[in-house]
């Protein structure tokens, strides 16, 4: 009997783990959101800055208007600038959380995005 316990706890735990870190992406995506809500006057400052900024959204907003201009980048060309600037983007779900990131900023117009005949996106500079 104490063996079916432990079994039906431990199957619980792995249940509590594995909502713990939805709800964590969830946080996550909902935080990039608000982040989305910034207006284009910030986008100005943040493109002028050459430090990057600390969220996310602003971070692969500054990479894309810093290196987008001459030729699209992928997200994994954006990842792979961001990690070179310093940004430290960790967890599991950070490149999920990246795509998610430039597709909402794609859909909102501050980035335009041009998809390949796979189905990658290339990301580039609105204006």
């Amino acid at each position: 009997m104490r063996a079916r316990y432990a079994g039906l706890l431990a199957d619980h735990e792995r249940q509590i783990a594995a909502l713990r870190a939805k709800v964590q992406v969830l946080d996550e995506v909902l935080e990039s959101q608000r982040e989305l809500a910034i207006g284009q006057e910030v986008i100005a400052e943040i493109v002028a800055s050459d430090e990057l900024p600390e969220s996310l959204t602003e971070a692969a907003l500054w990479v894309i208007n810093k290196f987008g201009r001459g030729s699209p980048l992928g997200t994994g060309e954006i990842r792979a600038h961001l990690a070179a600037q310093g940004y430290n983007g960790s967890g599991k779900n950070y490149t999920a959380i990246l795509a998610i990131t430039l597709k909402r900023l794609r859909d909102s117009g501050r980035i335009q995005g041009v998809k390949t005949g796979i189905g990658n996106w290339l990301y580039r500079p609105a204006n």
